[in-house]
């Protein structure tokens, strides 16, 4: 740790500085490969490598209309549906990005790779494969709100292609859009180690802690007015209301192919977050002069820890133009939470964006509440491919689901469900680039947690049914542009605060939506990654009927557009990008009363490719917000906190 924060970003500024030095006297490489990341840094592209519009990260980078807490409406983390290399992962803490090669949000035709479809699509996680060719990867970056970072990833041969290693080391140094503050030292380390042909191991380890996190207060005007304009990068928190704590997963992915035909894989993890302090701040019941009551919720330390993983059997037959595939699959998880015992200090009146500081009060906690799931699946599934016609495939499970929830002064409380859940999908080539599907999945999906502003805050939620039905079509008008339509319905239980705060069901949520996606390259030098949704929400229900919850769900919009391009410029190593992101309207109040308006937002940057001391290096400007559009962030129904303004990006790659 550095003294100050000037310390540490004159430390990271001299790195930055020290890279580019030579840049002056570097010659242009030849570009590089649109495709693969390659074994460095400097090929990382989030536009030339997305397959689709959904929803992409590759190293620093995210586009896509579609992320983890958000598909098709829903959270896909919060059902469960994460995935590392394709295999069940319960998700506490994600892959950092020090052993995390890409994200991917699969859902329609991209889902279909994966033998047990579930509802809300699918986050899947790519680690990174260390191989038989030495890398070493620098990235020093900056911006004008004053973030500012060091970056360090390696990858290390030690036995040819049986045995390598990699990971790195990243310490990061945040201010957010209401003036917070924090720092970050991030580790991860993975080896894959290949003792057989038939059998590769890949264990891995990373863990993020954060220190110094100044917590800014969110915005809840009174009754239902529409939230007030806060001012963007002014810290009015308190200095000694923070967040410290730690993200940790480490596990083992393992490979094996005993026999033609046959194989197996195995994925084991465990994920836990670990908190030492952990503070919300919220200006609350805000008046129409500007004065609100400052509130002030800590909690004790407390933890969330999960050890899952799917065991997988595959057995694949071929004859001619057909070949299929049979696979059972055995997924588990137990997920043990600590939360609760918080305390609430009321320090009055304060005015929006007047920062007042109070003394540290003397917290008293309470006792604390115990969440336990243990959850298991054991199924079944078939697919099979007919060359040029079409694929099938089919899946059935059944899920034991046991949650025991011992709450201070109350008897330990247990529920259980037990619930046979069922996929099925089909695709047919009905032309040489034109493909169309359709598919049905159901299940048993956890319902996240009670958000920070809700009065049960941190409470895990109890496993609900859910259900989907999806079709459209692929169609590849060249062989390197793909348009990827499709028509879903996915239905839910409805969860929000209801009239006196609680976090709770208030009825059923159906989203009917149309989505799209264009990715590809339009010409030799222009790529492009667009995607969007056109949603038609709905909630239905008791609350609706006596016009307590309104018949739109809160912080969904009707429509949703993402679209990005990248331009390889004439000029010799230099690159050219932009991002257009567009949402609609959305209802900021459970009531429906309060919506947000509809945003538009642009970013434009630049790359240049260049040797460093013979080594291949980029340099990356980027201004996002371009037109410093003004909106907010929901922490849930009508709690606010602003977004980023316009903002200058700068950072250097080199892989030595």
């Amino acid at each position: 740790m550095f003294p100050n924060r000037a310390a540490r970003h004159a430390l990271l500024a001299a790195s930055l500085l020290a890279l580019a030095a030579p840049a002056a006297h570097a010659q242009t490489p030849p570009q590089p490969p649109a495709s693969g990341p390659g074994p460095g840094r400097t090929q990382q592209n989030v536009v030339r490598q997305a397959e689709d519009g959904f929803g992409t990260t590759i190293g620093r980078e995210s586009i896509g209309i579609y992320t983890a807490g958000n598909v098709r409406g829903f959270s896909a983390l919060a059902a469960g549906n994460a995935r590392i290399d394709g295999l069940y992962f319960d998700q506490v803490a994600a892959p950092s990005s020090r052993i995390r090669q890409s994200t991917a949000i699969r859902v329609g035709m991209s889902s279909l790779a994966f033998p047990f479809q579930a509802p809300t699509g699918v986050v899947d996680y790519g680690l990174i494969r260390p191989g038989a060719e030495a890398a070493l990867s620098a990235t020093a970056s900056a911006d004008t709100d004053a973030n500012a970072s060091l970056e360090l990833d390696f990858s290390l041969p030690l036995a040819g292609e049986r045995l390598a290693v990699g990971g790195g080391a990243a310490y990061l140094d945040n201010t957010f859009a209401n003036g917070s503050t924090s720092t970050q030292a991030v580790l991860g380390l993975a080896a894959r180690f290949r003792p057989a042909a038939w059998l590769e191991v890949q264990p891995f380890w990373s863990r993020t802690d954060t220190h110094d996190n100044t917590i800014g207060p969110a915005y809840s005007p009174a009754g239902d007015a529409p939230p007030p304009r806060v001012p963007r990068g002014r810290f009015l928190g308190q200095d000694w209301a923070g967040f410290e704590g730690a993200a940790q997963l480490y596990g083992v992915l393992g490979t094996a192919r005993p026999a033609a035909g046959w194989s197996v894989d195995l994925g084991l993890f465990r994920s836990a977050f670990l908190t030492e302090r952990d503070t919300f701040v919220l200006l609350d019941d805000i008046q129409a002069d500007g004065t609100g009551r400052y509130l002030v919720f800590t909690d004790p330390p407390g933890r969330t820890e999960s050890t899952s993983g799917e065991l997988r059997a595959t057995r694949s037959f071929a004859r001619g133009a057909w070949s299929h595939r049979i696979i059972a699959s055995l997924r588990a998880r137990d997920r043990w939470q600590l939360f609760g015992g918080s305390d609430t200090q009321d320090f009055g009146l304060v005015r929006v964006g007047e920062r007042v500081a109070f003394d540290a009060p003397d917290f008293v906690f309470g006792a604390q509440s115990r969440d336990e799931v243990r959850q298991s699946t054991g199924g079944i599934a078939f697919v099979g491919h007919w060359a040029d016609i079409g694929e099938v495939a089919f899946g059935v499970s059944n899920t034991d689901y046991r949650k025991r929830v011992q709450r201070p002064g109350l008897a330990e409380a247990e529920s259980r469900s037990s619930l046979l859940v069922h996929n099925g999908s089909v695709a047919v080539h009905v032309a040489p680039r034109l493909a169309v599907f359709a598919g049905y999945a159901r299940g048993l999906e956890e319902s996240g947690v009670a958000p920070q502003n809700a009065t049960n805050r941190n409470e895990a939620l109890p496993a609900i049914a859910t259900r989907q039905q999806d079709a459209g079509f692929r169609w590849s008008p060249t062989d390197r542009l793909r348009l990827i339509g499709g028509v879903f319905e996915v239905r839910k239980p409805y969860f929000s605060r209801n009239v006196e705060g609680l976090f709770t069901q208030l009825g059923t949520l159906r989203n009917r939506g149309i989505e799209l996606s264009l990715a590809g390259a339009l010409t030799e030098r222009l790529r492009v990654v667009v995607g969007g949704v056109v949603l038609d929400p709905e909630v239905t229900g008791e609350g609706v009927r006596i016009g307590r919850v309104g018949p739109r769900p809160v912080g969904l919009p009707r429509r949703k557009f993402d679209a990005n391009l990248d331009w390889t410029t004439p000029l010799e190593g230099v690159s050219l990008d932009a991002r257009f992101a567009h949402q609609s309207s959305r209802p900021a109040t459970t009531s429906n009363s309060v919506f947000l308006p509809a945003r538009t937002t642009a970013s434009i940057g630049g790359r240049y490719r260049f040797r460093l001391a013979g080594n291949d290096s980029v340099l990356r400007v980027s201004l996002s917000n371009l037109f410093d559009a003004y909106g907010y962030d929901l922490y849930g129904s009508g709690t606010y906190d602003v977004i980023e303004g316009r903002k200058l990006s700068a950072s250097l790659v080199t892989d030595f």
